[in-house]
């Protein structure tokens, strides 16, 4: 009796049953990543050198995610919400091996296809987790680390098709840097109150460098368009840094007691 009655050892069986939940789905997103790639090899004859950097970039997510699961408890299955995500990685990774080792003017409208769907999904997942009471930090950190590789991957696009500069790339590296920041600076290990603003802008700069893609879209119009796009996410970063600065400074300033 008393071993069940051991916190411990409780959340290390909850966590064993989460991770032969969570191995169903990763391994059913090998599959769909491994068929879609040999969909797109016979559609545009890529290389094997694209399943490797598809598999590879999967691979690291899939284990980001094993060592993550911790976060998800006190769920003890992977859920929908999650499976959603998962498969944004899946479309995410195999469009990174697309795009990576095929001619630009061979893509088409392929990229912003693919990169509409994936944003679509994206408004999914959200609602599935409220929907089936699956909310945790795990899957609000998986979301966004899956968003924050979606831009980076857009701004490499819009850059391999020459309709912006290497500038572009300053909006998809944002958040790793951001991240960088805060093993450097303690006062940005904060934690941001939730803002409709900075949702707003990171819809309207993700638009905007899909819109990008478009082959109707082209220079001048593409850079401009980029530009936005990033001076949006630049501005939602800073006045997010801004914040966590003053609010730090807030708690050290001491206060008075008469």
């Amino acid at each position: 009796m008393a071993d069940f009655d051991n916190p411990t050892l409780q959340q290390g069986q909850e966590l064993k049953v989460l991770r032969q939940s969570s191995l169903v789905w990763l391994l059913a997103g090998a599959v769909c990543l491994v068929l879609g790639q040999s969909l797109l090899n016979l559609l545009f004859g890529i290389p094997a050198g694209g399943l490797v950097l598809s598999a590879t970039l999967y691979l690291g997510i899939a284990c980001s995610v094993w060592l993550g699961l911790a976060a998800h408890l006190p769920q003890r299955s992977f859920g929908l919400a999650n499976g959603i995500t998962l498969l944004r990685a899946v479309l995410t990774c195999l469009l990174a091996g697309l795009v990576a080792l095929t001619e630009p003017e061979r893509l088409g409208w392929l990229p912003l296809a693919a990169a509409l769907t994936i944003l679509l999904l994206d408004g999914l997942d959200g609602w599935a987790a409220r929907r089936t009471g699956q909310a945790s930090a795990f899957g609000a950190r998986f979301d966004i680390e899956m968003d924050s590789l979606l831009v980076l991957l857009l701004c490499a696009t819009v850059l391999l098709m020459d309709k912006a500069g290497p500038w572009v790339l300053l909006a998809g590296g944002l958040r790793y840097l951001f991240l960088a920041g805060t093993g450097l600076l303690p006062w940005m290990k904060g934690t941001l109150p939730e803002s409709f603003r900075r949702k707003a802008l990171y819809v309207v700069s993700t638009c905007g460098v899909t819109l990008a893609l478009a082959p109707v879209v082209t220079a001048p119009f593409s850079h401009v368009i980029a530009a936005v796009a990033v001076a949006g996410l630049v501005i939602s970063f800073m006045i997010d840094i801004s914040w966590l600065y003053r609010n730090t400074q807030k708690e050290r300033t001491p206060k008075w007691k008469p």
